[in-house]
């Protein structure tokens, strides 16, 4: 998605200074949301500026929509977002033009946030809004908004709280609980009546049919689209390293992950316009229904009231709702102003003419969007000679990882995570990736890298010290080592978390064969469950539905103890 970068700074829009029509908007908790607004429809007095538009959800997204697209920049300063949010923050644009000023002023709100961006009345909003809205829009990007879903979150306080801590603490996360959750940026969906986890950037999906909500446990399914390009990128990567497993295009399966959309042209698309019987007629070329002199009604009055706040006034009669020679005049100008000539110009407001105010006013013609078709990817190992829903692989976690790290080379052992010493642990050590020594397994790989980052002779003192530690010192111990949620796993690499006390499974693989945007799919099997019974699944690659967070998470079938312990570390594997 292009992005531009303009002239005027942002950090104007940071500095805490009055704004045009009010005092400092400082305090987040003032600010009312797109889903604040929704919420309190019904509720509002006469007079509030969200009436004009009418009680309706869709009217609401048609002005915040038409706010958000004019001239834009990415946040300032990424860096102090992206430890919280993310880097789905990267992609959070940001208007500040006339268009998101016009926008706010319809909303009654002095900033907002919807669809994953963010619009200002202007330049001059304070820093702890824009990080109010920042962390909304990252929200945003996880679960995107429709109307239904608006006007539910309003009504749940927990992420205005969340937005107002984050805003309030600077940005800064001191805490791991009460504070800024660590946000998912797959989303779930339905599609053809079945559950999926689908990428951020709508170029991955997989089906979720194995999961078990009781035990906090979600396998996915065998059911893995992509966007083909994707699926030749990634399957290159795996055989340039000699991974057993190929990826391929299944010929015909098909999965349709968001429906495209028509042209528009002919109507109005500005929620200031859309939808007014006569304006829409003049669209249509119905001469009668022409604003020329001696035109009347409520028509009438919002077009001199758009060409009032397109800059032609009407000093003397002012939005009426009768055309004279004032409105004639305005209408006149307008024309001109936007390039009309010759018999265009004639001051009568006619399909031409309602065009251009149209487009003044954030519509106008929209271009078809195609539909985003994803395809189902077949897996095939060279090791077994199988491929798709029926392939088969090591009976294994870590055999399964290692099959698809480097399964083809010669020589290199798959059997399972302690055949061969054919693998490193990678990590980071002042903010420099560092290789372990080979080893043999996860545990290994788990105690050499907590005694590098702890600074401690035995990995016993190592743990001991690390989890004596409070959970937001820990936090910052993960992000700085690169371990447990902050794990930057590769394609071609392997997820391994393993316990740290004698409560359940010793360890768990899980290697990644793909990745986009912001999220990774892995190919998973498991120690005694047979050849076939793999899965592909869909994590974030960091936070909160990472895959050492959802693995952490996971219950054996007692319902109470952990499936990997109560003190699991997650590091990161890659061949020898």
């Amino acid at each position: 998605m292009a992005r531009q970068t303009y002239a005027p700074p942002l950090r104007q829009r940071y500095t805490r200074a009055t704004t045009v029509g009010g005092p400092a908007f400082n305090n987040p908790g003032q600010h009312q949301s797109v889903r604040d607004i929704l919420h309190s429809l019904g509720d509002r007095p006469a007079g509030k500026p969200s009436q004009v538009l009418g009680a309706s959800g869709m009217d609401m997204e048609r002005t915040a929509d038409a706010g958000l697209r004019g001239e834009h920049s990415s946040l300032q300063n990424l860096g102090d977002y992206r430890p919280s949010l993310g880097n789905a923050v990267d992609s959070v644009r940001v208007y500040a033009d006339d268009g998101a000023a016009r926008a706010c002023s319809m909303l009654g709100t002095k900033a907002y946030s919807y669809a994953g961006n963010i619009g200002l009345s202007d330049r001059q909003v304070g820093d702890e809004v824009i990080k109010h809205e920042a962390f909304h829009a990252v929200q945003q990007r996880s679960n995107p908004m429709d109307a239904a879903a608006s006007v539910s979150r309003a009504r749940d306080p927990g992420a205005e709280g969340h937005a107002n801590s984050y805003a309030a603490r600077g940005g800064q996360v001191t805490s791991t609980r009460g504070m800024v959750p660590r946000l998912s940026l797959y989303s779930k969906k339905t599609l053809g009546g079945k559950e999926f986890r689908v990428s951020d950037d709508e170029k991955m999906a997989v089906r979720q049919d194995t999961n078990i909500v009781s035990r906090n446990t979600f396998y996915g399914s065998k059911h893995f689209y992509a966007e083909p390009s994707l699926i030749s990128a990634s399957d290159t990567k795996l055989q340039g390293q000699k991974s057993a497993i190929s990826l391929a295009k299944e010929a015909g399966v098909t999965l349709t992950v968001r429906a495209g959309k028509p042209a528009v042209s002919g109507t109005l698309t500005s929620p200031r316009f859309a939808g007014d019987p006569r304006l829409e007629a003049i669209m249509q070329s119905v001469t009668t229904e022409y604003i020329r002199w001696g035109s009347t009604g409520p028509a009438v009055e919002k077009v001199q009231r758009a060409l009032i706040d397109a800059g032609h006034p009407l000093p003397k009669y002012g939005p009426d709702g009768i055309a004279k020679g004032e409105t004639k005049a305005a209408v006149i100008s307008f024309q001109r102003k936007v390039g009309l000539t010759g018999k265009e110009v004639d001051g009568i407001v006619g399909p031409v003419t309602m065009e251009y105010l149209d487009k003044a006013f954030g519509g106008g013609p929209k271009p078809a969007v195609p539909a985003k078709i994803l395809h189902r990817i077949s897996a095939s190992n060279v090791n077994t000679g199988t491929s798709g829903l029926s392939m088969k692989i090591v009976d294994d976690c870590g055999g399964a990882a290692k099959t698809i790290m480097m399964g083809a080379k010669p020589g290199f052992d798959t059997s399972a995570p302690q055949g061969g010493s054919n693998i490193k642990g990678v990590y980071k050590s002042g903010g420099v990736y560092v290789n372990t020594p080979v080893f043999t397994t996860s545990k290994q790989v788990r105690d050499h890298v907590m005694m590098k980052i702890m600074g401690k002779a035995t990995a016993a003192a190592a743990m001991t010290e690390y989890w004596g530690k409070s959970a937001a010192e820990r936090d910052l111990i993960d992000k700085a080592a690169g371990i447990n949620q902050y794990a930057e796993v590769k394609t071609g690499e392997s997820h391994s978390i393993v316990r740290g006390d004698s409560v359940g499974w010793n360890w768990h693989w899980g290697a990644v064969i793909m990745q986009s945007g912001s999220d990774s799919v892995t190919l998973e099997n498991f120690a005694g469950s047979g050849e076939t019974a793999w899965d592909f699944q869909m994590y974030a690659t960091t936070g909160s539905l990472s895959f050492h967070m959802e693995q952490k998470q996971r219950l054996q079938s007692d319902l109470t103890s952990p499936e990997y312990g109560h003190k699991p570390i997650t590091v990161r594997i890659k061949p020898a």
